[in-house]
């Protein structure tokens, strides 16, 4: 058996035969294209590493320090992208921690993320508006349709500003993941 990034495992055999590859994540390190099919029924991604939170906030801080580096180097629109992913995976970790069964919702979209979590209700105006300006910036960086104006956009003073914002929301999101006797 061999395992895939993903953590699902299939016959190495199976590819020589010409089957399908056995994938329940959605990238297959054999033929090196993502696999959505596997969600078609169920739209989340259950694998060993991801079930774990403190999977999620070690990687939300190499992203962080990513977001820095790329600040620095002023590729700004990759630091839109990468505090996308700060809270992004803040959010996943809470719900990893929260989630016996350590099914994590493949969606992107960070209102909903942090509505599956519960508290959207308690963000403040500050919070849900850095929820509103990081959502665009992840598809507008995978997918830059209009990325000359994005960039544009984007100065080292914006970017020091989604920087600090990131940085206050997944922290607060990491607070909230922490479990504690009050129940607050």
């Amino acid at each position: 058996m061999v395992n895939t990034r993903c953590g699902a495992t299939r016959a190495s055999s199976a590819r020589s035969r010409g089957a399908k590859p056995k994938v329940f994540g959605c990238y297959n390190v054999f033929s090196g294209y993502y696999n959505y099919s596997c969600f078609e029924s169920r739209r989340f991604v259950v694998t060993s590493d991801t079930r774990s939170s403190a999977y999620w906030f070690e990687m939300v801080d190499y992203d962080m320090e990513t977001a820095k580096a790329m600040l620095e180097t002023r590729r700004y629109l990759y630091v839109g992208f990468m505090c996308h992913q700060v809270i992004e995976k803040s959010l996943k970790g809470f719900l990893a921690g929260g989630n016996p069964d350590g099914a994590i919702p493949y969606i992107h979209n960070l209102t909903r993320l942090a509505d599956l979590c519960g508290f959207y209700p308690q963000l403040d105006d500050s919070g849900k508006d850095t929820l509103d300006i990081l959502d665009p910036l992840n598809i507008e960086a995978r997918y830059p349709t209009s990325k000359d104006n994005l960039a544009k956009s984007l100065s080292r003073e914006r970017c020091e500003e989604i920087l600090q914002r990131t940085e206050r929301l997944a922290k607060w999101i990491r607070l909230k993941s922490i479990p504690s006797s009050s129940n607050t």
